[in-house]
């Protein structure tokens, strides 16, 4: 997870419910879905990063971040392939990663299925 940055500022409001809804869903078993959208360039990946930040002792089994590029110069991370980043942050050795975008799902979901982990997915 990428830090958080110490001069963060405004958005207090949406900053106070993001953090709410993360503690809502730490406290809860199973998956929740939050999203925050926007225009590019308005501070959504900066508000995720400080509202993760702020809840992550209540994710005792780790978070998990990785960079979709959705959005810049770069080409768009490919599904298996962000698959692969996350399975390589919980363990999986490179040699053992599957190489179907079905497996790859699989293994995942095998994985979180006991964890309450906190997944930031940027873009």
């Amino acid at each position: 997870m990428p830090l958080a940055t110490s001069d963060f500022v405004g958005r207090e409001d949406e900053l106070a419910l993001l953090v709410d809804r993360l503690t809502i869903s730490a406290a809860r078993p199973g998956l929740t879905l939050l999203a925050i959208t926007g225009m590019g360039g308005i501070g959504k990946t900066a508000l995720a990063i400080q509202g993760a930040d702020q809840v992550l002792d209540q994710f005792p089994d780790g978070q998990l971040y990785v960079d979709l590029r959705g959005h810049g110069p770069a080409k768009p991370t490919e599904p298996l392939d962000g698959l692969r980043q996350l399975l390589t942050s919980l363990g999986i050795p490179d040699t053992s990663l599957p190489d179907e975008v079905d497996a790859a799902t699989g293994l995942y979901r095998s994985i979180l299925a006991k964890r309450n982990m906190l997944v930031l997915l940027d873009n």
